[in-house]
């Protein structure tokens, strides 16, 4: 065999090996990518019952009487990382909505990941948590957003709010090796 034919078949299996691994790389970035758990203002309830929730039209809710937090369970694929929390809502009050996410330990212990307020009064707007890289810990802990409205009023209304996490778990051990 030539020598030129050999290095050609040298370069061509090193092209392919290279190639190969560009493909892991892309296929690894684009699993990367966010995913979303969006949720209603409506699909929150009240931490203690005796609080009334009032509709305030296109998924928002406000706190009719009493105090307290308004939460949602949060249900999202085990080993994903949180990356951020958003809120959607109206204030034109001068207090403030407080947003939560929260991990609840099986044994009464808690940890709070992120907080940030409304501190606004600006109508509808929108709020982020700064960035976070929280891993889902599903056997470990109960993962709810909480929101207190301190304001029972339609100016302090809860739209909604969006996680944004990654669920790159296939990767996690060789395609499911």
């Amino acid at each position: 065999m030539s020598r030129y034919r050999l290095l050609y078949r040298r370069l061509r299996r090193a092209a392919a090996a290279s190639a190969a691994a560009l493909l892991v790389v892309a296929s690894s970035a684009a699993a990367q990518g966010l995913n979303y758990l969006n949720v209603a203002g409506t699909s929150f309830r009240p931490r203690d019952s005796a609080v009334n929730t009032n509709y305030g039209g296109a998924g928002c809710i406000s706190r009719g009487s009493g105090v307290t937090e308004f939460v949602y369970p949060v249900q999202l694929p085990h080993a994903s990382r949180i990356r951020f929390v958003r809120a959607y809502f109206y204030d034109t009050s001068a207090k403030d909505l407080t947003f939560r996410l929260f991990r609840h330990g099986g044994e009464g212990t808690g940890i709070e990941d992120a907080t940030f307020t409304s501190n606004t009064s600006a109508g509808y707007t929108i709020r982020q948590s700064p960035e976070l890289d929280i891993t889902v810990d599903n056997v470990s802990y109960a993962t709810e957003l909480s929101v207190l409205l301190a304001d029972a009023s339609s100016s302090l209304e809860l739209c909604g709010m969006r996680i944004a996490y990654i669920d790159d778990t296939i990767f996690e051990n060789g395609f499911g090796d």
